[in-house]
């Protein structure tokens, strides 16, 4: 992942152009409300329905990114954070249920959960670190442009693609009970590349961040 620093201002002619209530963060928030309902749908093996309301997500963060991109009215400051941490949610929410339903390796689970963790907390970290002190709660949530931008790197792109599909594919097996060997052999394969590439991006956004942290980018 790259950081980029946006310098706060607090023109009041700008605040206001930051909206909670924008169709992109609208459904980021849908897909937080999903996640606990497609984990309860793991967790009572009712994995055909869990397969639906895992495309809905989906369908959801690729929307929500569109939206973004192509309506600049549709943009907003807290959507650069709302958007990653719902993925993080859902993902979580996810792996723990099919970990618990013994469907998912726990060094598979363990690494995704913990650089997830690592993520999530780095970036509160440094959003903590280096606010402006005149940075309030509520200018905070209405700022024009974000305190700094992230931006997912080719590596963290790839590897987002890969946990949901091994995630995806996980249920799938476990609703159509496919165990031929090619099946299994798939899976494993996709259970490797994704560790691997889980384990690089990890790596990668420690790199950048302290990069940035270094020279004050952000």
């Amino acid at each position: 992942m790259h950081f980029q620093y946006s310098s706060y201002t607090n023109k009041k002619s700008l605040l206001h152009q930051n909206r909670l209530g924008t169709v992109p963060n609208l459904l980021c928030a849908f897909r937080i409300a999903l996640s606990p309902i497609v984990a309860a749908t793991i967790l009572h093996q009712k994995y055909s329905a869990s397969l639906i309301l895992f495309a809905l997500a989906a369908i959801t963060d690729l929307l929500d990114g569109q939206i973004a991109r192509h309506w600049a009215s549709q943009r907003s400051y807290i959507g650069t954070m709302l958007d990653p941490l719902a993925d993080k949610i859902f993902v979580t929410a996810v792996t723990l249920s099919l970990l618990q339903a013994k469907l998912l390796p726990v060094y598979v689970a363990f690494t995704l959960l913990i650089r997830d963790f690592g993520l999530i907390s780095g970036t509160a970290f440094m959003l903590y670190k280096f606010l402006p002190s005149q940075m309030t709660v509520t200018k905070f949530l209405k700022a024009p442009t974000s305190i700094f931008e992230i931006s997912p790197s080719l590596i963290s792109k790839a590897n987002t693609v890969l946990q949901l599909l091994l995630l995806w594919f996980t249920l799938g097996r476990a609703a159509y009970e496919v165990h031929n060997a090619a099946g299994v052999d798939f899976l494993q394969y996709l259970q490797a590349a994704t560790v691997v590439t889980t384990c690089i991006s990890g790596v990668d956004y420690a790199w950048n961040a302290r990069r940035a942290v270094r020279s004050r980018k952000i």
